[in-house]
């Protein structure tokens, strides 16, 4: 384990009787203990599939707190989580599956079964925090393994890949290692004082940094609560702060 999944795994035990996520779509706070059974659940899943360290999945969900046990599963067992847009039109999922060789595709039941095919076969799962999870697996890639790789990851691995805005072209890819995503969201609640007394609100889309790094990963590391909504909404913005008493929010203009 890096220090970032020791860290992460230590704070869903410290918090396992309390709630530490809520999703605003589903009007429904999980426990600790609901995320590390989503944790222990995807992990065996990833297994029995064959997917381990090195392989990079892409994930193509809405904003969701499945996002915090998901990342959390793959970053345990070595993986890299490439997270884009839920709304990913078809075919540009399909090209971008077939330009980096992804070993999986995790993303909702309808796009699974849209995607699927007989080398990419779909199976499904159902956590505490979604009713139900597609995971489409490259069947070229993963059929003649024995086993799912198995390496502890270290700090230098890659843990995370997001895509730039692409203002000044195509959108690029761009790794992130555990050392980094652990270096820059205790520095994020360092500059902005978050404690285990704070709710924060995220509004931003989880293949953004902000939400993945400013919002999610500091608020886990200094034992705050998460509230996720669906997308940035300027009616229900202030509503939302002031009925779930939410005391630091991060947004960026899109």
């Amino acid at each position: 384990m890096s220090k970032l999944t020791d860290l992460l795994s230590q704070n869903l035990i410290n918090e396992r009787d309390y709630p530490i996520v809520k999703s605003v779509a589903a009007d429904t706070w999980y426990t600790g203990r609901d995320l590390e059974e989503d944790v222990a659940v995807l992990r065996d899943q990833l297994n029995k599939l064959k997917i381990g360290a090195g392989d990079q999945i892409l994930v193509a969900l809405p904003n969701a707190p499945v996002h915090l046990a998901l990342n959390q599963a793959l970053w345990e067992i070595g993986a890299v989580v490439h997270p884009i847009a839920a709304a990913t039109p078809l075919p540009e999922l399909k090209a971008e599956w077939s330009l980096y060789h992804y070993q999986a595709v995790i993303t909702l039941p309808d796009v699974g079964e849209k995607l699927a095919e007989p080398l990419m076969p779909c199976s499904r799962l159902r956590l505490h925090t979604i009713a139900a999870l597609a995971i489409l697996t490259d069947a070229s890639q993963l059929a003649y393994r024995i086993n799912a790789p198995q390496k502890r990851p270290k700090e230098e691995d890659l843990a995370l890949i997001l895509n730039t805005s692409g203002t000044t072209g195509k959108p690029k890819r761009v790794g992130l290692t555990h050392r980094m995503l652990l270096n820059a969201a205790q520095h994020d609640a360092k500059s902005h004082a978050l404690s285990a007394d704070d709710i924060a609100m995220v509004v931003m889309p989880m293949f953004h940094i902000n939400a993945q790094v400013i919002s999610v990963l500091a608020t886990r590391l200094s034992g705050g609560k998460l509230v996720i909504a669906p997308k940035f909404s300027a009616s229900k913005f202030w509503p939302l702060i002031a009925d779930n008493h939410v005391t630091w929010v991060s947004v960026v203009p899109t």
